[in-house]
């Protein structure tokens, strides 16, 4: 009984999860496209 029982928390978690890098993936893509960085940006540390 005990191997049949689904853990519907961390299903959605990790759904969310898919979703969120698919997203990110698409943003990147969006941001990169019209302005491609050869050289990534140095910033100064504090």
């Amino acid at each position: 009984m005990s191997d049949n029982v689904v853990d519907i928390s961390s299903k959605r978690d990790e759904a969310r999860h898919k979703r969120k890098e698919q997203r990110m993936d698409q943003m990147k893509d969006r941001f990169e496209k019209p302005c491609p960085q050869k050289k990534p940006i140095r910033r100064k540390s504090c």
